[in-house]
């Protein structure tokens, strides 16, 4: 159970820093007048409440941050002409919500193993 809660935080501490740095650059973008910042704030407002969620319940919330981490990839990499021009992204944005969601779910593998008679 010790472990599980390591990861639960890691996993947070994770999502959340790159919550918090993605926000940071949406407002200074916004603040500067570039209206376009609302479409990367919104993955990041999803991701931040499935972090939320992964508190109660681990599986789900890792399960749909993974998957969100792995589509928001995908996108990145179609829109991106060249692969140098998606590679910020790709390691700033969709690889900690694939991390953290991976550490959610063997959170709840964890939980579930110690629960079993």
């Amino acid at each position: 159970m010790r472990l599980a809660k390591g990861l639960k935080i890691t996993a947070s501490l994770i999502v959340g820093a790159m919550c918090l740095y993605w926000i940071s650059r949406g407002v200074v973008q916004l603040a500067a007048g570039n209206a376009n910042a609302l479409s990367v704030l919104m993955p990041i407002l999803l991701a931040g409440a499935l972090t939320w969620v992964g508190w109660r319940r681990p599986l789900l919330a890792g399960i749909l941050l993974a998957m969100l981490g792995v589509i928001l990839a995908m996108y990145y990499l179609l829109v991106f002409y060249y692969l140098q021009d998606a590679l910020p992204a790709l390691i700033l944005m969709c690889a900690p919500m694939a991390v953290g969601g991976l550490m959610f779910i063997e959170a709840a593998w964890l939980i579930h193993k110690a629960n079993q008679p």
